[in-house]
């Protein structure tokens, strides 16, 4: 039948007419089968069912109100389906052996057997037939609704084309960031223990769901709470539930390349590509314009890059659900407080419509002033900071769950007395409980026994009780005596500061590795390197330290299981960093330059062994760090180049001369690491 008569008759029908609503939804939707070189069957079956819907609407009393929303709702999906079929006809012609033609077909036999029966029984209630027919039609809009949005999604998502564009393959991006990535070093994220972290669960997924509500929602909390695991646990979920959720994940950590802040616009930009084509498409346009967009500063990427293709792409996502974004340790992220305040400021002009984020922090000043006061009318915010000192609801419910989670670690141990008042000194850290569990079980090792297990839990059970009866409880007290048994079990002393770097090998190695990883994360050779031990030393004090160290097993790089470890470490141990921090610079020098050199180049005698610890910063360490990744470089090819390398570094000494006396006294013994670094490699 042609769309105009079907059309005419659409018009003649009695609940049509009573509703004041137009047919541009049906009209469209005609319009756009009548092109299609195939007949989409699902629609085809709606569209052979409206002279059935005529006649048994003329024979029944209409009720003006029900009907009416009953045809807008229909009006309203055929134009919506059009337009998605007329965005993409390939797209749709997927889904014509869908269950859909079958549900829909079932629907338009009882409408045909409505009309069957109300042409032979004339006198049957209307009342009845109205009923029977509105129960109908709301089945039919719901499978078109359902039909629809699908539709929609498999669109936005049927991005692969426009991902190979040139373009994006030049983005750089954080290999790490998205939250099921093969992190590849024995250690990979996880979700919650089941039954744990119901009541914080329930209330983001409800969220999540819930388009009205604020569209962000902050947790925070101190380190150890969990919040990176609750953020993959929310993944997870929502990931299982594509049909009705779109979502985008980035996880910063500070041992990652997600730390980086010139990769997080990047990451995002592209992680929200890969679900909406209409933003692939703007994206696509906007690096086009301008192609060096992925290498600038954050701030000069959030609109261009972000923002503007996000806010010029809306119509494409019209009717679709909003995207989920979650970004987990957004403190960890070089650039995440400036993200943040960009981010906020276009979420409150309306530029992002249709994008919602979570976001997990520690209680940053900065992040609590912007997401807890200066934009709280955007923010649901949920504090994860229950002191080991409250006696709360939420306590309870964090210490039970602590319970599940040590009985599902240490199953030999399950519910005995011991584990339960290790529970309680936990006092609601699950990174104490973490790590207590590699302590009682080291990862990847035969266990020594359960009577030995049982000994180590009695063991951290009875000093933190000490500790706690000592100091009181806290949750900074509680880590820091955790961490100090560990040193005092690995060192035989709980504080390195007794313990000389430049005698103790292991002592420094330790320290060079949580020094070098605020700089990059580098792999165990050169850290060996730069702290002048043997690669045995480094494996001698993992081993020891196994309870908060690994090494992953493809590029050799060192881990803490937890940055609490390395913020414990330069809290505590300020004195024996300073110190490691000369060794480094002046065992860098040693390597790379010989007794003459020294003479040679003698800038006011400010050599690295004669500064002071105070003076050597993290400047200068990072000079000593690429010097050591460099060093191979130099002294493969031959010692024809090293002489070469240094012929250039000598041409260039007056004029770093000059340079060095306009500076600080301290920099006069950088630049012969800067001429190294420049004129010799």
């Amino acid at each position: 039948m042609p769309p105009s008569r079907v059309i005419q008759l659409y018009r003649k029908i009695p609940w049509v007419q009573a509703a004041s609503i137009g047919l541009d939804g049906l009209h469209t939707l005609l319009e756009v089968l009548d092109k299609m070189d195939a007949v989409f069957p699902p629609l085809s079956a709606i569209v052979g069912g409206l002279t059935a819907l005529r006649d048994v609407y003329e024979r029944t009393k209409r009720n003006r109100e029900v009907t009416e929303v009953t045809a807008a709702r229909l009006d309203r999906n055929c134009g919506i389906l059009a337009r998605r079929i007329e965005q993409d006809p390939t797209m749709a012609s997927n889904f014509a052996h869908a269950d859909y033609a079958a549900i829909l077909q079932v629907l338009i036999e009882k409408v045909r057997a409505l009309h069957q029966h109300s042409r032979i029984v004339r006198t049957l209630s209307s009342a009845d037939h109205e009923s029977a027919l509105k129960s109908v039609c709301d089945e039919m809009a719901d499978v078109m609704q359902t039909l629809q949005f699908e539709l929609g999604l498999s669109i936005e998502r049927n991005t692969e084309a426009i991902l190979r564009e040139i373009v994006f393959q030049k983005l750089v991006y954080a290999h790490s960031a998205s939250y099921n990535a093969d992190m590849s070093n024995g250690v990979s994220r996880r979700s919650c223990t089941e039954g744990t972290r119901f009541t914080i669960l329930r209330d983001i997924l409800v969220w999540a769901r819930d388009e009205s509500s604020l569209p962000i929602f902050w947790i925070y909390g101190p380190a150890g709470q969990g919040k990176t695991t609750i953020a993959y646990t929310i993944c997870e979920r929502l990931a299982h539930n594509t049909k009705h959720v779109s979502m985008i994940s980035c996880f910063c950590s500070r041992q990652q390349d997600s730390h980086e802040g010139k990769v997080l616009i990047p990451t995002l930009v592209l992680r929200l590509a890969e679900q909406s084509a209409s933003f692939a498409t703007k994206v696509v346009a906007a690096l086009t314009r301008q192609s060096n967009l992925g290498d600038l500063k954050l701030e000069d990427q959030l609109y261009p890059l972000l923002v503007e293709p996000w806010k010029t792409s809306v119509a494409g996502r019209k009717d679709l659900p909003p995207i989920i974004m979650i970004i987990d340790a957004l403190d960890e992220n070089e650039a995440g407080i400036l993200f943040v305040k960009g981010f906020l400021a276009a979420v409150q002009a309306g530029d992002l419509p249709g994008l919602r984020v979570l976001f997990t922090s520690r209680p940053d000043p900065e992040l609590v002033k912007l997401l807890g006061s200066d934009y709280k009318d955007l923010v649901f915010p949920k504090s994860l900071h229950f002191d080991a000192n409250v006696n709360s609801d939420d306590r309870r419910d964090l210490d039970a769950d602590i319970v599940l989670y040590l009985n599902e670690e240490l199953p030999n141990h399950r519910n005995a007395p011991d584990l339960i008042a290790l529970a309680d000194v936990c006092a609601g850290l699950f990174v104490y409980a973490s790590t207590a569990v590699l302590l009682v079980k080291p990862k990847d090792r035969v266990s020594a026994g359960i009577q030995k297990e049982e000994e180590v839990i009695r063991q951290l059970v009875t000093k933190a009780s000490v500790a706690i009866a000592g100091i009181g409880q806290g949750h900074a007290v509680q880590m820091d005596t955790l961490y100090e048994n560990i040193l005092q079990e690995a060192f035989g002393s709980t504080s390195l500061q007794e313990q000389d770097p430049s005698s103790d090998p292991r002592t420094r190695f330790l320290l060079t590795f949580i020094i070098v990883s605020r700089i990059k994360r580098v792999d165990m050779g050169t850290v060996c390197y730069l702290a002048g031990v043997h690669t045995d030393v480094a494996e001698s004090a993992i081993a020891f330290l196994q309870s908060v160290l690994y090494t992953d097993p493809t590029s050799k790089a060192i881990f803490c299981y937890h940055t609490s470890f390395e913020d414990y470490l330069l809290r505590t141990q300020g004195i024996a960093a300073r110190r490691t921090r000369k060794w480094i610079v002046q065992h860098s020098w040693n390597m790379i330059t010989t007794d003459q050199d020294r003479t040679r180049f003698d800038f006011d005698s400010r050599k690295p062994w004669s500064l002071d610890e105070g003076d050597v910063n993290l400047l200068d360490v990072s000079y000593a760090v690429k010097l050591a990744e460099l060093y191979p470089q130099l002294i493969q090819p031959g010692l024809s180049r090293l002489h070469e390398a240094r012929a250039k570094y000598s041409a260039t000494v007056s004029t770093m001369q000059t340079i060095a006396r306009t500076r600080s006294p301290i920099l006069r013994y950088r630049i012969p690491y800067l001429a190294l670094i420049l004129f010799g490699f």
